[in-house]
């Protein structure tokens, strides 16, 4: 199968800080040798913002735009789009929109419902409302302005292994239509009722599926992804039982592993459960969508 790699080596703006160090990290690391090693052709490019001048907000939307272009860039050479990204909203909106599908969705791992909006956010950061941007709930100027993209809508998403969650954020994400399955779900296996309903209602609503995975879901005591992953998290064979299952039921043309900082990682455990996720991933799709 062919892949296009695309970094996004920001973090609120700022070039190889923080999580913007992880794409960088994953790959020196070994990602593309053990894509490589499964057979498949790798191509690796970086997503950059069109100027020079950064901000935390105007950057996001100027990577968000790059992104799309690198997906849109993969889908007509019939290579599957991987995104490494510090940040969960450019990779969202960027996959999303460079799809361009008409009937998209999107399945969101993630230790944080990413469900805040400028009116609701208590900690202010712009990348804790990724899932509220995909979604159509903010920035929807800024959005709009984002060749290809529209909003996923509530039905066809589903949060997965949220269980950090702000008190207005979740009052909004207990009003929406989004699917949101817990850790407990799945701390028994992937035939949760739950999980199988939601899946096998979005894929018959679907033409192409946005996979995200935020590596914060992930137990910080078992692999750490940042300084925000909250404890209690899912294990490694969790998540990988979880994406196996998705890759698998749905139509998943793009997929991202976020928010990655090597600096709260300095024994590199997250680097090869990252990496055993990556190609579980690629291994599903090759063998049951490419």
């Amino acid at each position: 199968m062919k892949l296009l790699l695309i970094g996004v080596a920001f973090d609120s703006g700022h070039r190889d800080q923080r999580m913007g160090r992880g794409p960088g990290r994953l790959i020196d690391g070994g990602a593309v040798e053990r894509l490589r090693q499964g057979g498949h052709d790798v191509e690796v490019a970086f997503a950059e913002p069109a100027s020079r001048f950064t901000t935390e907000i105007g950057t996001a939307f100027e990577l968000q735009r790059s992104v799309a272009a690198y997906v849109g860039r993969a889908r007509a050479a019939n290579a599957f789009p991987l995104i490494l990204s510090g940040n969960c909203n450019t990779a969202a909106i960027g996959a999303l929109a460079g799809l361009g599908a008409s009937r998209p969705s999107l399945v969101w791992f993630d230790g944080h419902a990413d469900f805040c909006t400028p009116e609701t956010a208590e900690m202010g950061f712009l990348d804790g409302m990724g899932l509220a941007m995909a979604t159509g709930r903010c920035w929807t100027r800024m959005t709009s302005i984002v060749p290809g993209f529209q909003p996923v809508p509530d039905e066809l998403a589903l949060l997965v292994g949220a269980h950090d969650i702000e008190a207005r954020e979740g009052d909004d994400l207990r009003r929406s239509g989004i699917v949101h399955v817990p850790v407990e779900r799945l701390r028994h296996g992937v035939d949760d009722p739950a999980l199988a309903h939601a899946l096998a209602h979005v894929r018959t609503r679907t033409d192409a599926t946005y996979l995200h995975i935020d590596l914060d879901v992930h137990d910080p005591s078992l692999a750490r992804a940042n300084h925000l992953a909250p404890d209690g998290g899912l294990t490694p064979g969790e998540v990988r039982a979880a994406v196996r299952a998705v890759a698998t039921a749905l139509p998943v043309q793009a997929a991202s592993l976020t928010a990655y900082d090597p600096d709260c990682d300095p024994a590199g455990r997250m680097i090869g459960v990252a990496l055993d996720l990556m190609a579980d991933l690629v291994e599903v799709i090759a063998a049951t969508r490419w």
